[in-house]
């Protein structure tokens, strides 16, 4: 691709994801799910077009949600976390000069950055939520803290079983958006 075609991609790309994160993010937290989803084309983004895009895609996506939700900025941390170690596991894959077609270096991606957000997560959480829970904390976390009477743990637990999850499926959907987009773009190349 020539250099401002690439760049016209990427744009679209980074653009399109940021909609889709932000948009399945509030609509997540409105159904009050203990999911993020904040990084659902992230994953896809960094495949596709790199770092830098990977990166402006995840701070982009944090911005929009501090400015429509009761969101942190500071956990835009996490999202540019994820990035790195999606893109540190794709050029690691790229190396071994295997396709990044195969689903299972997005799913170790996911997991990577499941692991790192469980833990930045539960940093962030601890440096903002009081002493005991409160009613902005989630159901889990007030669940899990009810039977163990430690936050610092209950937040842990939960924020691992949500980033888990959330990643998971996350890698999932990138991997697929990737393969389609991949799909498509090869076929136009051939024509």
């Amino acid at each position: 691709m020539q250099s401002a075609s690439k760049t016209l991609y990427s744009f679209i790309v980074v653009c399109a994801a940021v909609v889709v994160n932000v948009l399945l993010s509030l609509t997540a937290s409105s159904l009050r799910l203990p999911l993020y989803f904040d990084s659902l084309l992230t994953l896809c983004v960094t495949a596709l077009c790199g770092l830098v895009p990977g990166l402006i895609c995840a701070v982009f996506t944090n911005v929009l949600l501090t400015l429509y939700t009761a969101s942190k900025l500071t956990f835009a941390l996490c999202h540019i976390v994820t990035v790195l170690l999606a893109w540190l596991t794709f050029h690691h894959r790229k190396k071994q000069s295997r396709m990044l077609f195969d689903a299972d270096v997005f799913l170790w991606a996911g997991l990577w950055s499941a692991l790192s957000n469980s833990f930045l997560g539960s940093l962030i959480s601890g440096a903002f939520f009081a002493s005991a829970p409160g009613p902005s904390m989630n159901t889990m976390v007030q669940g899990i803290y009810f039977v163990t009477q430690n936050l610092p743990l209950s937040v842990g637990i939960a924020g691992s079983v949500s980033n888990l999850t959330d990643k998971m499926i996350s890698a999932v959907l990138s991997f697929a958006v990737y393969r389609l987009i991949e799909k498509k773009r090869n076929t136009l190349t051939t024509q």
